[in-house]
């Protein structure tokens, strides 16, 4: 089975590592960490506490989204010196991160980040084990009109075609061919696919494998904002941000809507596969989940978390609606 990994975090520096646990009589509180995106994504569910479900901004009622995050010590005065007394966190969802890597044409404003920022309240877990982010600066994408540029030529590989992004080809992006200039390329099993050589806008060309055709749906121009607020991580030495509660208001023009999101990490595919009759191809999904993959200790997942299999996203989500949520 092949596992989806995001790099939707480059250019974040990483984490610093945790303070060495010395010997004793008791164990010294680690440092405020998330499960970091370099390794997986959290698997979060958003719940809709406010707004309209038939908006555009209510679509995300009852979905399960990639979520990466990711936790670093900023520069102490710009001078390169890691602040050790402070701890910024970073939070990105596939699908603002796709748009910002190729998957839409995007405004390349330096002023407007695909990914939310904002500082820990504290260097050290609470008297609950809590680690929170009471405020973040917004994720923002501003999409842009598409078809500015030229027609894509064909990839290696695979033709181009008109009406529409090419398709990625698996785990890779679906660029134009260097005769011509690109569009977006559609998102493979890797992630969303980017731009062409030959420029953004206009109709892609196929990726690397795959071939170029219609029928990919316009993605509306806009702007498109993400505000996460009260997010907060449990953390523990057995326990490293592997959970996570949070609020946040989706909002596109004429829109806003309201969640409620708890997370899990890392994310685990929890769908059965079944056997390709074709022996060179990937196994067959089959619509149906396997609740004893969340439940494996080897799963990745902490054996401590009540966890279960989403039936819609076949991925392990949290049993509950807010943490800590542990095993009885």
């Amino acid at each position: 089975m092949k596992r989806r990994r995001l790099v939707w975090m480059a250019g974040l520096a990483a984490l610093s590592p945790l303070a060495a646990l010395s010997p004793g009589c008791s164990q010294p509180k680690p440092e405020c960490t998330v499960g970091t995106a370099l390794v997986s994504p959290f698997a979060a569910k958003f719940t809709l506490i406010e707004g309209d479900e038939e908006s555009p901004c209510g679509r995300k009622a009852g979905t399960v989204e990639r979520v990466g995050m990711e936790a670093y010590n900023p520069d102490e005065n710009g001078d390169q010196i890691p602040d050790s007394d402070r701890k910024l966190v970073a939070i990105q969802t596939e699908e603002f991160g796709g748009w910002a890597r190729g998957g839409a044409t995007v405004d390349p404003n330096p002023d407007l980040n695909p990914f939310a920022v904002g500082f820990f309240t504290s260097i050290e877990p609470d008297d609950n084990e809590i680690c929170t982010v009471s405020s973040l600066a917004p994720a923002e994408v501003v999409v842009l009109p598409s078809g500015e540029g030229g027609e894509g030529g064909a990839g290696d590989g695979g033709a181009g075609g008109e009406g529409g992004a090419g398709g990625a080809g698996d785990g890779g992006a679906g660029g134009a061919g260097d005769g011509g200039a690109g569009g977006a390329g559609g998102a493979g099993d890797g992630g969303a696919g980017g731009a062409g050589d030959g420029g953004a806008g206009g109709e892609g060309g196929a990726g690397d494998g795959g071939a170029g055709g219609g029928g990919e749906p316009t993605l509306e121009p806009g702007p498109r904002k993400l505000e996460w607020s009260n997010v907060r991580l449990y953390v523990t030495a057995a326990n490293l941000g592997n959970q996570f509660e949070a609020e946040v208001t989706y909002s596109e023009e004429s829109c806003s809507a309201r969640y409620k999101v708890v997370g899990v990490w890392p994310i685990v595919d929890c769908q059965v596969y079944g056997e390709n009759p074709d022996p060179e191809g990937e196994p067959l999904p089959t619509g149906k989940g396997d609740e004893s993959i969340c439940q494996d200790p080897l799963s990745g997942i902490s054996p401590d978390l009540k966890v279960k299999c989403d039936p819609v996203a076949f991925v392990c989500v949290l049993d509950s609606e807010s943490i800590p949520a542990f095993k009885k």
